[in-house]
């Protein structure tokens, strides 16, 4: 018998008749060692929070790779990632709208751990004007046009002249 058939036998017998997500724990986690060995040592690694839905399987990511770094897209994820793992460092994946990251700056203690992704000059001035009526210090990564169609700045003095905006900005390597 196949590896695929026994698992869908597995299913039949548990009386699971619907779609179902199976995960096999020790592929998986052999899966996420291999990587990690792979990788040199002085290399971090981030994971995407939309591809893995589900916080055990953001844990065991967490835990196969050793590293608390992610990439969020959604604020509410963003709000359950840092309530299930004190001390994660999020990257946001796109900028968010200013009033958006307001609401989240006031109600969310751990939004000091969260990295905001700005993409133009505008989205720079609007996070600066925001940090400053607010009084906090926020850690910004700028995202870089490489030609993908995906946004970010265009050319060396478009991000030169966004980096002259900073004020309240902290710029963050990663």
């Amino acid at each position: 018998m196949t590896y695929y058939q026994t698992l869908i036998n597995a299913v039949a017998e548990a009386g699971i008749h619907r779609p179902a997500l199976v995960v096999d724990t020790h592929r998986l986690q052999s899966n996420l060692a291999r990587i990690r060995e792979s990788l040199p040592s002085a290399y971090s690694v981030r994971i995407a929070d939309k591809s893995l839905s589900s916080l055990w399987l953001i844990k065991q990511a967490f835990d196969g790779l050793q590293t608390a770094s992610i990439m969020s897209f959604h604020l509410p994820v963003t709000r359950r990632i840092l309530g299930a793992f004190p001390g994660v460092q999020v990257l946001m994946g796109k900028p968010m709208p200013v009033a958006e990251l307001a609401r989240f700056l006031e109600e969310e203690p751990g939004a000091d751990q969260v990295t905001w992704l700005v993409d133009c000059a505008a989205t720079v001035s609007d996070y600066r004007d925001l940090a400053e009526q607010t009084g906090k210090i926020l850690n910004v990564a700028f995202e870089v046009d490489v030609g993908l169609g995906r946004g970010g700045f265009p050319t060396p003095g478009a991000l030169g002249a966004a980096l002259a905006l900073l004020g309240s900005l902290r710029p963050v390597g990663l």
